[in-house]
């Protein structure tokens, strides 16, 4: 019951599916985030369902990826859209850690975050098209999304939070640590097989992307903010779909 629980509050928290009422305490929360990659295999399915039924119905390009964009947003509630927004806000003030903690903190939304979000929806939208157009490996696209929630699930459990309070920090202190990290990271490396069992040179070409931003990431976090949070989990997880996408695509061109 414990691990039931654990999985109905990972999805009440990382996505809008309905899920029943269970009670958010410790022992409940303890392997919740074990589950965070299972979220992410909901969206991959769904975007390939809609992919081959758009294939099927012969709808026009433009359509699909329009359609393949709202899908994460409205599958999640977009709350790693939110942590992208909240994050390039943040980085944008150029302010000191504790200047743009406190803008990831603040509820108002800035100029620099909608901007940042169009540009991105607007990059994803293009992909999407040329996917639909000229891809075919729609299966490692839908590996990305559990991948992508894996390594910000590991980074959240093994990183130093940067702040002492806030959901996330709650989360990663009620959880069993070992168990949690393991889990996780075990969801990340099948998915990681499996991208390059399908295809082995877009599998390379797309890990070799996730490294170099996770690295980024993982130095950006801790010079500019001090540690990790939910927003610049969520701010890992749209990157690093975004950069499955491109590499899916880079490769229909190969």
């Amino acid at each position: 019951m414990v691990l039931i629980r654990g999985l109905v509050i990972a999805f009440a928290m990382y996505s809008k599916i309905p899920m029943p009422r269970v009670e958010w305490d410790k022992q409940s929360m303890r392997f919740a985030l074990c589950f965070l990659p299972l979220v992410g295999g909901v969206v991959g399915g769904v975007q390939a369902g809609w992919w081959f039924a758009a294939n099927a119905l012969g709808v026009q390009p433009l359509l699909y990826a329009s359609i393949a964009v709202a899908l994460p947003i409205l599958i999640t509630g977009g709350i790693h859209l939110d942590g992208l927004i909240d994050t390039s806000d943040a980085r944008a003030s150029y302010g000191d850690p504790d200047k743009k903690r406190a803008i990831l903190d603040d509820p108002h939304t800035g100029a620099f975050g909608v901007i940042h979000c169009a540009v991105y929806l607007l990059v994803q939208l293009g992909l999407f098209v040329q996917l639909f157009v000229g891809g075919k490996l729609v299966w490692i696209l839908a590996l990305g999304y559990p991948f992508s929630r894996s390594i910000a699930g590991v980074a959240i459990l093994v990183m130093r939070s940067s702040k002492q309070e806030g959901l996330v920090h709650t989360f990663v202190g009620f959880s069993q640590r070992t168990i949690s990290i393991t889990t996780v990271f075990v969801f990340g490396a099948f998915c990681a097989l499996g991208m390059v069992w399908i295809a082995p040179l877009c599998g390379t070409i797309l890990l070799a992307g996730q490294g170099l931003l996770l690295l980024w990431w993982q130095r950006m976090t801790r010079r500019q903010f001090g540690g990790v949070s939910g927003d610049l989990a969520g701010y890992l997880v749209q990157l690093s779909e975004l950069v499955t996408l491109g590499a899916v695509v880079l490769y229909s061109f190969l």
